[in-house]
């Protein structure tokens, strides 16, 4: 899993800037009262940001299931671990395939993302697939070579995509509970929500969990900016600092307790944390 939060993170941090710096363009050139539900594309310029930042982070799932694929099969995995994520992303799963010949209703026909607790188990389906056709599928001494490059991803990848097809189905819905039981918790005390939501982006330093409440946060954006902002994305963005600032006062005041490498990193920590990014507390 390391692995594929290591090699997600540029994404996130690439991605995650971009999309402030898209809301902080917008701040400063001024968006109308009636239009603040578009804050971050309104102008052109910070549309431009924030499309770019969107793609980078469109691209977080399928690195991070591709990586632990990789970190279990190595590189014939890779491609298997991409697919994986893509599938999470996109929530396709049997019964939710759009398809044109079953006409209009089947055409129309939307998957639910299974998010990143869908990419993670993905990510672990392909590398454990693509080591069981490695060790399965025998070939003659003289297409060893075909075989790495050709037979373990195209293998792989058929599996992966089938069986993951399966998968989303209940990881679609274990990610569509979280986010009902927290929409629950909005309409009652603040405060509480506020303690959940916090708790869960700090609890993995930006893994599964601090990913469900953060996709909740920003979910509640757009139906609150113009009446004062979200409390729920307020409680993300403080609950998602602290892991990455506390590293950062922690090196400061315990020197003795860190190498020199890790004081570094601290440094490193208090630009991560005040940019909203907890993978920063990653070692």
């Amino acid at each position: 899993m390391m692995s594929g939060v290591s090699q997600m993170l540029p994404f996130v941090i690439g991605g995650g800037i971009m999309i402030a710096l898209a809301f902080l363009i917008d701040g400063a050139m001024g968006v109308p009262n009636d239009s603040l539900g578009n804050l971050g594309s309104y102008h052109e310029l910070a549309s431009m940001f924030m499309k770019i930042g969107g793609a980078a982070f469109g691209l977080m799932l399928p690195v991070f299931a591709g990586y632990v694929a990789y970190s279990i099969a190595e590189k014939p995995g890779l491609v298997a671990g991409f697919v994986a994520g893509a599938i999470a992303k996109e929530g396709f799963a049997f019964g939710k395939i759009p398809y044109a010949q079953g006409g209009e209703a089947t055409s129309a026909l939307a998957g639910v993302s299974s998010g990143f607790l869908g990419a993670l188990v993905g990510g672990f389906i392909a590398g454990a697939l693509v080591l069981l056709v490695k060790k399965y599928v025998k070939v003659p001494r003289s297409l060893e070579g075909a075989k790495s490059i050709l037979l373990l991803p195209l293998f792989g990848t058929i599996l992966t995509g089938f069986v993951m097809l399966a998968v989303n189905i209940p990881m679609a819905a274990i990610n569509t509970g979280m986010n009902n039981f927290l929409g629950g918790l909005e309409g009652g005390s603040a405060v509480l929500l506020g303690v959940v939501l916090g708790g869960m982006m700090a609890v993995d330093m930006g893994g599964p969990v601090n990913k469900a409440a953060y996709v909740f946060g920003t979910g509640t954006l757009a139906a609150t900016v113009s009446t004062g902002g979200s409390v729920a994305m307020a409680a993300v963005m403080a609950g998602g600092m602290v892991p990455p600032l506390a590293i950062f006062v922690a090196t400061l005041l315990f020197k003795d307790k860190f190498t020199k490498e890790e004081r570094n990193s601290g440094l490193t920590n208090i630009v991560m944390g005040l940019s909203f990014i907890t993978e920063g507390a990653i070692p």
